[in-house]
């Protein structure tokens, strides 16, 4: 089967930002993607893709915007409501600002056997930027709740891209995304549905470790934890379930006593109950609180493989 020619809808100051962005990236290392997509998520709103936008949409597909032949290309991509993209690859790094919508970005490994196992889910809202090396390049898209759109510029055409696999989920699975979502929002109403009764807390935080048994005592003791929290949010998560349980590592961005902060935190929950699945145990680790400053030294001094 012969793949679908992408479509190419050259709009003003596409090609000068494409031919801006290809030197920044340089060879495709992390520290230059990532400099590559504040560079584009900074330029990206001077573009005016409305007819892109609209030739997206018809098409079911992104349209090429500048950039011909295997690459490198900037295209508009449309990710419609509850219609995630299949997992693919691209054969090369990529850098994507969204600009509308909300969307989620899932990157995968890919195992001998051809199958595709998570290794995490970092959520975009408008104006943020994400990239991924050739290494990482296999992942899958999907817009939450609503329509997103994104600018995205890639090191090689992508048409005729390999799609993969998705691997088998244990039966524990959608209990750790009831509670990767509840925690990460510190919805604590939602927490209380998927706690046994007689769950065991063991927090341990930097410096300090404490412990809380029961239901609702682990609720006030997480209710104390995020009452000087607003504006709470998760921007990145990746869950390995298991025949016991599993692991749920999340990322957050909070306003903590009214500055912007993130956290970072593993989670290694145990599941239990006769009737109905509960997490009987849920042991934590938590790097702490990170100021703005804290942030971007980290992101100057150790840029990450895999944002």
């Amino acid at each position: 089967m012969t793949a679908r020619t992408r479509p190419r809808l050259e709009i003003p100051g596409a090609a000068a930002l494409l031919g801006e962005l290809v030197p920044l990236a340089g060879n495709g290392g992390s520290a230059q993607l990532a400099a590559t997509g504040e560079r584009l998520a900074t330029l990206a709103p001077q573009l005016d893709i409305t007819e892109a936008l609209r030739t997206a949409r018809r098409e079911g597909r992104g349209v090429a915007v500048a950039g011909a032949g295997e690459g490198p290309l900037l295209a508009v991509a449309v990710f419609p409501a509850q219609a995630p993209t299949p997992i693919h690859g691209h054969g090369g790094w990529g850098v994507a600002v969204l600009l509308t919508g909300r969307c989620d970005l899932t990157a995968f490994r890919i195992g001998p056997d051809g199958v595709a196992s998570s290794l995490g889910v970092r959520r975009l809202h408008p104006g943020e930027a994400t990239w991924w090396t050739r290494v990482y390049d296999v992942h899958r898209q999907s817009a939450v709740a609503d329509e997103a759109v994104e600018l995205v510029l890639l090191e090689r055409n992508p048409d005729g891209a390999p799609r993969y696999e998705p691997p088998a989920v244990p039966a524990s699975g959608g209990l750790l995304e009831r509670f990767s979502a509840a925690y990460g929002a510190g919805d604590l109403d939602a927490l209380a549905a998927v706690y046994a009764p007689d769950v065991l807390l063991d927090a341990n935080v930097p410096v300090w470790r404490y412990q809380a048994a029961g239901r609702d005592a682990v609720l006030a003791t997480l209710r104390e934890e995020l009452a000087e929290v607003t504006d709470r949010r998760a921007t990145w998560w990746h869950i390995t379930p298991s025949n016991a349980g599993g692991v749920v590592e999340l990322e957050t961005r909070n306003t903590y006593h009214g500055k912007p902060v993130l956290v970072r935190d593993a989670h290694l929950l145990a599941v239990g109950g006769e009737a109905v699945e509960q997490i009987v145990a849920h042991t934590m680790w938590c790097t702490g609180i990170w100021d703005a400053d804290t942030v971007r030294q980290q992101a100057r001094a150790a840029p990450m493989v895999l944002p």
